[in-house]
């Protein structure tokens, strides 16, 4: 059960990451219209 905690935590902490980094770059392309 320990390895399936530590894979759990690992995509909780990821899932939020990506979001993270995937949300500011478009709030900037939308910011700044071409």
């Amino acid at each position: 059960m320990g390895k399936g905690t530590s894979q759990y935590e690992l995509i909780e902490i990821l899932s939020p990451e990506k979001t993270i980094k995937m949300k500011p770059p478009q709030k900037v392309f939308e910011g700044e219209p071409s």
